[in-house]
């Protein structure tokens, strides 16, 4: 597995990496101190499978950095790893295009909960900001592009990633994109809760 790492605080950038090769025996582990740094590395490591990031950094914000990710690696994981706990952080990343977001105040475990649950192509938001969304009144315009609504049914009736791609004819990293579209257009953040407003809309 190969992860970059991104934070501007050598200590804890050197911390971190070390926690998560201990975590995760055998990864790779890159790191970048800043974000013309973490560029450059992006940029030259296309077999990228995880991108952890600090959200504030001098030079580039986390969120800008993000969006020129997007740019090189569409599909790349990104976690979010940061010392702010404002929900509206939360949420920016999220809207962002991040699929995890962690404080640094969680404990090692819950990092490597979150990073499992992202690189499974689910989204991983802590508890303290979950809204109510996926509790919320289901109309059966969930503001899905038809493509995205394609992905979903195929997803509600069980599908893998793999499998909707052949069915629809498009590649694993684009359905990959796909389903995290539809997480947060939905509000949700695992495939089964996509599953379950999918069934409340009578899309299935």
């Amino acid at each position: 597995m190969n992860i970059l790492l991104v934070d501007d605080h050598a200590i804890l950038l050197e911390s971190l990496a070390l926690m998560l090769t201990q975590l995760l025996p055998g990864a790779d582990v890159s790191t970048a101190c800043d974000g013309p740094a973490a560029l450059r590395l992006a940029a030259e490591c296309p077999n990228l499978d995880l991108l952890v990031l600090d959200l504030l950094m001098p030079g580039i914000d986390g969120i800008e950095f993000l969006r020129h990710v997007r740019k090189v690696h569409p599909a790349l994981p990104v976690m979010i790893l940061s010392s702010s706990v404002e929900p509206g952080d939360v949420r920016q990343a999220i809207e962002a295009g991040a699929q995890g977001y962690v404080p640094k105040s969680a404990g090692p475990q819950t990092l490597l909960s979150a990073i499992r649950v992202v690189l499974q192509g689910d989204i991983y938001i802590p508890p303290f900001v979950l809204s109510d969304a996926a509790s919320a009144p289901v109309s059966r315009d969930l503001g899905l592009s038809p493509r995205q609504t394609d992905v979903l049914r195929h997803l509600a009736a069980g599908a893998s990633n793999k499998e909707i791609g052949r069915a629809l004819g498009l590649s694993e990293k684009t359905v990959k994109v796909h389903v995290v579209a539809i997480f947060h257009k939905l509000g949700v953040t695992r495939r089964m809760h996509a599953a379950e407003r999918a069934r409340q809309a009578s899309l299935i």
